[in-house]
């Protein structure tokens, strides 16, 4: 087993041969994509990744990447720090039809040389594992919803609870006085 920082390319089929296991670390800063997506360049995602000989010259991957990533919260559009899981489960194949022999349930990725990169073969699935409408958890986040609530449940005065802006509330009253 490799500990520490991973290295850039690997041999997939040595380390498929001798099922190498790499437990370490990539600079997030690698992931051109996935930094597109969140708000922080800095960082390290902790790799684990499970290397194992398949039949046809595939090699199997299984293993599991995370990292502190920042996202915006949508409710409040205030930054939070999320923690983000991905498990891993990719076989490497050697041509585009190998790729299409592949049972449905089973994720590929076609490399045709000996050495692919590693973030390769993580990135997709942090990307994937991001989630779609980014929140705080409800009692972390600044967006107050307290004035569709009942006071006693939110202990909140509702003298401290601005009005909300309604602009159609005059239509309302229009409606009332016919």
């Amino acid at each position: 087993m490799s500990t520490g920082p991973l290295p850039d390319k690997i041999d997939h089929r040595k380390f498929g041969s001798d099922q190498v296991e790499l437990n370490g670390m990539i600079s997030l800063a690698r992931f051109t994509r996935l930094c597109g997506l969140i708000e922080n360049e800095d960082g390290l995602i902790h790799c684990k990744l499970r290397f194992k000989s398949g039949r046809k010259g595939k090699t199997q991957v299984t293993g599991q990447a995370e990292l502190s990533a920042l996202l915006i919260c949508q409710s409040c559009l205030e930054v939070f720090e999320f923690t983000l899981a991905a498990a891993i489960r990719v076989c490497i194949v050697p041509s585009e039809s190998a790729f299409l022999d592949l049972p449905p349930e089973d994720d590929g990725l076609v490399v045709p040389d000996r050495l692919v990169d590693i973030v390769d073969l993580v990135e997709d699935e942090l990307i994937v594992a991001l989630p779609m409408v980014p929140r705080h958890v409800l009692e972390q986040c600044e967006a107050s919803f307290k004035e569709s609530a009942p006071e006693s449940s939110t202990g909140v005065d509702s003298q401290k609870v601005t009005e909300t802006y309604r602009p159609f509330a005059d239509l309302q009253a229009l409606q009332d006085a016919e």
